[in-house]
């Protein structure tokens, strides 16, 4: 372990164990002591520290190549450092996932109002969310196109408004323009009386 040991105190590597990581000779188990003496160096400890201690406690007497050794050690670490980025991104995702579900649950359970409106110009109908009262909404849309009128409105939420475009997704024009006829409106008045 010569090799290893140069290399660290040359810090051309640092390695890094977590406390009860076993690999090589590292393996604290059979020896209490050992376990006792490096457990309480916090998360993380440098390897470097415990070879300046005792740097006999990390030879080997198996007759093992040394290169060997290192890149048994290496390999180790590199498995450690992969497991431990799986297991961070499947924590960041998890995170990722628990805040989105947090987000849209906290918007479809706002209030307001669902509206059709039409534009007479070309015939699509908008089917959209406002919290205010329609009638807001439908002066700020003719402010720049006059053709576009109210037809109507249902008390509803942000996740009505995704229903009803999920329904009609096969009609749908543009964002939330769509090619409704008269049957489509009675569909959406039976989606409100329900």
């Amino acid at each position: 372990m010569k090799k290893l040991l140069q290399l660290v105190k040359e810090d051309i590597i640092q390695i890094y164990v977590a406390p009860g990581t076993e690999f090589g000779d590292l393996n604290y188990e059979e020896d209490e002591n050992r376990y006792e003496k490096y457990q309480d160096r916090g998360l993380h400890y440098n390897l470097l520290s415990l070879l300046y201690e005792n740097a006999d406690d990390f030879d080997s007497d198996d007759g093992k190549n040394e290169d060997e050794i290192i890149e048994t050690i290496l390999a180790s670490l590199e498995e450690q450092r992969q497991f431990y980025f799986q297991q961070r991104e499947k924590e960041e995702f998890k995170r990722f996932k628990e805040s989105r579900e947090k987000q849209n649950a906290s918007k479809t359970n706002i209030s307001g109002n669902i509206y059709l409106m039409k534009n007479n110009r070309n015939g699509y109908t908008k089917i959209g969310f406002t919290k205010n009262n329609p009638k807001f909404r439908e002066r700020t849309l003719q402010s720049e196109e006059p053709e576009i009128n109210l037809i109507l409105s249902y008390k509803g939420n942000l996740q009505d408004e995704e229903n009803l475009h999920n329904q009609f997704d096969k009609k749908c024009i543009r964002g939330e323009w769509f090619d409704l006829n008269e049957e489509d409106f009675k569909e959406i008045a039976d989606y409100f009386s329900n």
